[in-house]
């Protein structure tokens, strides 16, 4: 017999499945009432029992010297030839005396003895866990039919010390760590005595825990999909509903402008949703510029700009880009803006020729005042001038036309382009 070995024990932990530790046929122990536990779950575990060893029985033996085997019986005892070796240990010549003769007093004190022994060194092995050594010295006991407090002593221990890891091999899977848990399961397979049903039903109640926690995760996993997947249905339709009221760019806060920001994710939906509003924006733009409001037709286009809108194509197969849209509105937005007239204050002049009085009203000393109307062209000249308003009427107009037509100005830009650009003066003539 070897001498005590440390092992490593492992933490308790949660409660364990149903375990009955019950006999082998052959009369091994027997593990009853005291070694049952219920594992979270409610499930029952297979029984758990100790296998048979390999042990020579004690054969019936006629007449033979029974001193001779007790002095072999005290050579082994001396020897610490307690169980083993097979054949040649103190037990099993004590049992071949006791087998002659079961009334034999030396016998039965000095086998008390060794029992007593072997119990202290059951005792000394379970102090330290080496549940293998204490397991095989009391399945030694046991084959030679010794009823022993060490047998139930080992029976109990090996009970709760397999009761133990698979409690904790349960722990493991349920936090997730199923390294710990295979490990455990490991030391627990290889625990002497322990039959397979017990090991088969062990490793099943951790795959069961990985599995439901397994499903568990995929069910979170799919749940927060499922939130998520709710998030952009509806995100995708209040830009959608704010697209269809009209709310393009306004109110603050409850536009299709305010709504596409709020969210970047998915990619896919978010470019689809900034197409069709650019496709509202440019159509709203074109809209406000045949009804002449230009600020609304710049402000719908100048956002349609900003979300790239030379980039989209029209959905549903039509021929003409947006692009090309922009471009018409950004021409007639021009047009448009050409023809507004704007204070002579709005341009820088470069070169201004003043009016000359004419003779006819200075002869009569008659004064008055010319408003005219004309524009300034991308080089800075003026052109297409004519007199709106005169007083009094026919006696300036010539002068007021004359002078104009030398005037120059810094030509206007509008949208990143020199324009044409209409613009009113009044040339006043009064006699020193």
């Amino acid at each position: 017999m070897t001498q005590p070995k440390e092992y490593s024990s492992v933490p308790i932990a949660i409660g364990i499945a149903s375990v009955i530790l019950v006999s082998a046929a052959s009369g091994w122990f027997l593990f009853k009432g005291d070694a049952s536990a219920h594992a979270g779950g409610g499930d029952d575990v297979a029984p758990l029992q100790l296998a048979n060893l390999t042990n020579p029985s004690v054969t019936a033996v006629g007449h033979y010297d029974i001193d001779a085997d007790l002095r072999k019986a005290r050579l082994a005892a001396d020897a610490d030839l307690i169980a083993t070796p097979p054949r040649r240990n103190a037990l099993y010549y004590y049992a071949r005396v006791l087998k002659a003769d079961s009334e034999h007093r030396l016998a039965i004190a000095e086998t008390a003895a060794v029992l007593a022994r072997s119990s202290q060194m059951v005792n000394d092995y379970l102090a330290v866990d080496n549940y293998e050594d204490a397991y095989v010295l009391a399945a030694r006991v046991s084959a030679h039919r010794f009823e022993h407090p060490l047998v139930d002593s080992i029976r109990k221990a090996l009970t709760d010390y397999a009761a133990e890891l698979l409690v904790q091999a349960r722990e493991f899977a349920e936090a997730g760590d199923d390294i710990q848990a295979t490990a455990v399961l490991s030391n627990l397979e290889q625990l002497s005595g322990l039959s397979t049903e017990f090991v088969s039903a062990a490793r099943k109640s951790v795959d069961e825990i990985q599995q439901a926690r397994t499903e568990a995760q995929q069910n979170k996993l799919e749940e927060e999909q499922l939130a998520a997947d709710k998030e952009v249905s509806d995100w995708a339709l209040k830009v959608r509903d704010a697209i269809n009221s009209g709310r393009l760019i306004t109110p603050e806060g409850d536009s299709a402008r305010d709504y596409l920001a709020a969210q970047d994710t998915p990619a896919e939906t978010k470019k689809q949703l900034t197409e069709e509003l650019v496709v509202a924006l440019v159509s709203a733009s074109r809209q406000s510029l045949e009804s002449g409001d230009l600020a609304n037709a710049e402000s719908y286009l100048g956002f349609a700009n900003d979300l790239g809108a030379d980039a989209i194509a029209i959905p549903g197969g039509d021929s003409e880009s947006l692009t090309a849209l922009l471009e018409s509105v950004e021409s007639e937005l021009i047009v448009a803006e050409e023809t507004r007239i704007l204070g002579l204050s709005d341009f820088a002049q470069v070169n201004t020729v003043p009016a000359k009085y004419p003779y006819r009203a200075q002869r009569r000393d008659i004064s008055g005042w010319v408003d005219v109307l004309f524009t300034v062209t991308t080089s800075g000249e003026t052109t297409n001038i004519e007199v709106i308003r005169a007083d009094p009427e026919n006696f300036f107009d010539g002068s007021a036309i004359r002078a104009v037509q030398k005037w120059t100005f810094q030509p206007r830009e509008y949208r990143g382009q020199l324009i044409n650009q209409r613009t009113a003066a009044r040339l006043v003539f009064e006699l020193e």
